[in-house]
């Protein structure tokens, strides 16, 4: 079936953060929003705010299924050598042959170490991780694990497992990239690395050969970038190499006009009808320095501007 353009998407409420609320009784949303496949291809700025303990260098899950291969090479093609960034790939693969992807990028890929994953293997930046075709990775701390694939008759979602598995070890330091392949795998994997501020890309789908992947990832409404896999390993570098930090300007007696931080705060409490009051400022802050980066504003008064086009 045909992709349906989609128009921009606005700024908007999504799945509450478990993390950062007061009460943890009570539920509030999400401030993280991205452009679906009708959204511009913007140069991101990265996030600020903090990230779990040992997280130093960001690492960038990639799933990837039926016409993964290409999107994989010409990815990896155009990364530079010092990208700073660890990447594990992850494919749907027949357990009962030896994959040759590691073989196949070792050989396209000149500029970083492609590795196959043991138990216990360190995870550097500048490296690509695989795992064995019938092998499931997982990550603690800095540390890639093994576990068994499970048998066929279960449903294998290998992409979502590890994407939330990344999400909950690296947070704001985590990254996904979803390309061309068939299904909807990496889509509940994507809303975990949103849901803790992760960054998250996908192959612009008139570039893939299966545009189910990809299509179902656009469905969502959490997309940071949609764009060719020619044009991802610059976007990401940009964004963890240039966090963007923000601070509500200080309260003055005989202020009349209240900071830009504080009216894209009402202006989203009367869009949205939600009291982010409940958050905390720290939490507002990063969120906003992030919506700040992914729309490429200079600033929250440029932001701000932003979501009045948008209304």
């Amino acid at each position: 079936m045909p992709l349906k353009k989609r128009k921009p998407a606005k700024e908007r409420s999504v799945e509450p953060e478990k993390d950062v609320d007061k009460d943890p009784k009570k539920k509030k949303p999400s401030l993280e929003s991205g452009p679906t496949s009708g959204a511009r291809s913007e140069r991101d700025t990265g996030p600020a705010g903090s990230s779990p303990v040992g997280a130093s260098f960001p690492i960038v899950g990639i799933g990837a299924s039926a016409g993964g291969l290409e999107a994989l090479e010409t990815f990896f093609e155009n990364l530079p050598e010092e990208s700073g960034l660890a990447f594990v790939v992850i494919t749907h693969t027949d357990p009962s042959h030896t994959s040759l992807l590691p073989e196949i990028l070792t050989r396209r890929t000149k500029t970083v170490a492609v590795k196959q994953i043991e138990e216990a293997m360190p995870v550097e930046p500048n490296c690509v991780y695989l795992p064995p075709s019938d092998r499931d990775p997982f990550i603690g701390d800095e540390t890639l694990h093994l576990r068994a694939r499970p048998a066929r008759h279960e449903a294998h979602m290998p992409v979502d497992l590890f994407l939330k598995n990344l999400s909950e070890v690296r947070g704001e330091r985590a990254g996904c990239v979803i390309l061309s392949g068939t299904g909807s795998d990496g889509t509940y994997g994507l809303r975990a690395i949103k849901e803790k501020s992760g960054i998250v890309m996908v192959q612009e789908p008139a570039s893939a050969r299966h545009t189910g992947m990809p299509a179902t990832a656009i469905d969502t409404g959490l997309v940071d970038f949609v764009v060719t896999p020619a044009e991802m390993a610059g976007r990401l570098i940009e964004y963890f190499r240039h966090p963007v930090k923000i601070k509500a300007a200080p309260e003055k007696k005989n202020k009349k006009e209240p900071d830009p931080v504080k009216k894209i705060m009402a202006l989203l409490a009367n869009r949205t009808r939600h009291d982010f009051n409940l958050y905390k400022d720290g939490t507002l802050t990063r969120r906003i320095a992030r919506r700040i980066a992914v729309t490429r504003s200079r600033n929250a008064s440029e932001y701000l501007q932003t979501l009045y086009r948008d209304e």
